[in-house]
C-alpha cells in the first residue's frame, strides 16, 4: 500500500512572517503517516504550518462516530483543527 499522496503542505504568512518546512508521507511499523517539519514564530501572532486534503476518497463508512489520531510529537504542544464543508472557521 502506497502512502497517501493527496495532502498538501503550506504555510501562513499573512502576519508578516516567514514559516519554512515541509511534510513527508511514508510507512513505518505497518502505519501509513505524515511527518510534518517547520519552524514557526509567535512574533507576528499568526504564523503556522498545515497539511490540508481537500477532499476524502469517499465518505467514512456507515455508523462513523470520530475520528481517531495517532500523534507523535518534539513535546510542543499543537492545535488540530478538523473542518467539513459545513464549517466556516477551524476554530
Amino acid at each position: 500500500m502506497q502512502p497517501e499522496t493527496r495532502w498538501r503542505f503550506f504555510t501562513d504568512q499573512v502576519m508578516g512572517g516567514e514559516p519554512t518546512g515541509g511534510v513527508t508521507l511514508a510507512q513505518g511499523d505497518g502505519l501509513n503517516f505524515a511527518r510534518m517539519i517547520g519552524r514557526v514564530s509567535t512574533a507576528n501572532r499568526g504564523e503556522f504550518i498545515q497539511i490540508r486534503l481537500d477532499d476524502l476518497v469517499s465518505p467514512p463508512p456507515e455508523g462513523t462516530t470520530g475520528v481517531r489520531l495517532i500523534v507523535r510529537s518534539n513535546d510542543q504542544r499543537y492545535f488540530v483543527h478538523l473542518r467539513t464543508g459545513g464549517t466556516l472557521l477551524p476554530w
